[in-house]
């Protein structure tokens, strides 16, 4: 690195980017969800059933991807204030969790963009920072979309004619009932920076939802805008 610092562009200086990716790493679990709507059996059905619905989201993503811009809004040696958002891609499955009498079809592929405000001290809080280790705290909120594909309803139901078993089927939910693919949700994540052998900046990334939700994802950091 040059010692001129001021031969380089302010967005040079304090715009970076992070790589991120996962394996069986990311997961949500939502509170249990309960609803009532007027369902119909069949088009045009006037002789409509009060349904009571349990729903129950459980996703886990297989494998996910994050690119992380941050831009540093204030520095000085070897801290910084920044504000950043690890936009997340991730390939999971989205299913109904015990508990509920909503079965969730293969829904596939979450995505996560959140906006957190943070801190960082040491490797890669700075442009001009020499140090062979740092970390970041940030916090925020996100928006978690999953599933992306499919993912349609299905009522468990239980019946038992005369002189029979009881036995389970599942109908189709209605378009009265809409499946939720969208949360609003806290998230704090942790980020730590050491120099590998090859002098590249790696690391790790641990985000997790404070309250409400259970959320939380782990990835490995790649670092690629050391200048």
């Amino acid at each position: 690195m040059k010692s001129n610092l001021n031969t380089y562009s302010w967005k040079y200086k304090n715009v970076f980017y992070d790589y991120k990716v996962g394996v069986a790493s990311e997961v949500f679990i939502e509170p249990v969800r309960t609803f009532k709507y007027l369902h119909a059996n069949y088009p045009g059905d006037t002789d409509l059933e009060q349904v009571t619905l349990v729903d129950a989201n459980f996703m886990m993503s297989i494998f996910n991807f994050t690119m992380e811009p941050r831009v540093n809004v204030y520095s000085k040696n070897n801290y910084s204030i920044f504000l950043k958002t690890p936009i997340t891609a991730g390939l999971s499955l989205n299913n109904d969790r015990e508990g509920g009498n909503i079965l969730r079809g293969a829904g596939v592929f979450n995505l996560t963009v959140p906006l957190l405000i943070g801190y960082g001290k040491g490797l890669n809080s700075t442009f001009s920072n020499t140090s062979r280790n740092g970390f970041a705290i940030s916090a925020g909120y996100q928006l978690l979309i999953t599933p992306v594909v499919g993912g349609k309803a299905h009522r468990l139901i239980t019946e038992q004619q005369p002189y029979t078993p009881k036995y389970q089927s599942y109908i189709p939910v209605g378009e009265a009932y809409k499946i939720k693919r969208a949360w609003l949700m806290p998230v704090i994540q942790f980020d730590y920076y050491h120099y590998n052998r090859k002098q590249k900046i790696r690391g790790f990334s641990f985000a997790f939802c404070p309250y409400g939700n259970l959320y939380f994802k782990a990835a490995l950091n790649f670092v690629g805008t050391k200048k």
